[in-house]
């Protein structure tokens, strides 16, 4: 008698060790074919959703990039004429998309011959521009005493149609204003 129930209990055991095999054999089998299928077509109708924003998201930080340099070349060439009691101007070229740094002189009478800096919005990204001045003469003059003259504004734009607007004033504040798209 007492064999027949070690029998009946190796017998559990072996079929409860050949159970746990198949089990581990099952969870490393990896992947069905179906799974993954799902898997890249949900990974598919994400991407298509997220390119266009992502290519609108990436052409408004290259304006803002833009941005940040012009506005960052006005109140630096600010801050060095009046550190060192010299004139400056600010020349804009529309037509070509830059802008260039003149030193002038320590008279506002003296010529302005000395570039500084010659510059693109562009260089941020290819597709942003300048897109409209209110600067008489298309320049900004900086006078050594820390002003602006005169004031006004100009505006970059790019290939979606966002636009950062730039003002600066008399006294020299530098601000910004965008119309993202």
């Amino acid at each position: 008698m007492h064999s027949g129930i070690r029998f009946a209990f190796i017998t559990k055991a072996t079929i409860a060790a050949n159970l746990r095999n198949i089990v581990k054999i099952r969870k490393n089998s990896g992947f069905s074919l179906i799974e993954l299928i799902i898997v890249m077509a949900i990974l598919g109708i994400v991407l298509a959703i997220a390119a266009p924003n992502f290519t609108k998201y990436l052409h408004n930080t290259n304006l803002k990039t833009a941005v940040r340099d012009l506005a960052g070349d006005i109140h630096n060439t600010k801050q060095t004429a009046a550190a060192h009691a010299v004139y400056y101007e600010m020349v804009f070229d529309k037509t070509n998309n830059n802008y260039s740094i003149v030193k002038c002189g320590s008279n506002s009478t003296d010529a302005c011959n000395v570039t500084t800096a010659s510059k693109s919005p562009a260089s941020a990204a290819g597709y942003i521009a300048i897109d409209s001045l209110t600067y008489p003469a298309s320049k900004i003059s900086f006078q050594p005493r820390g002003t602006i003259s005169p004031s006004g504004s100009i505006t970059l734009k790019n290939d979606k149609g966002s636009t950062a607007t730039i003002t600066s004033t008399i006294m020299g504040k530098v601000s910004v204003q965008y119309n993202l798209k």
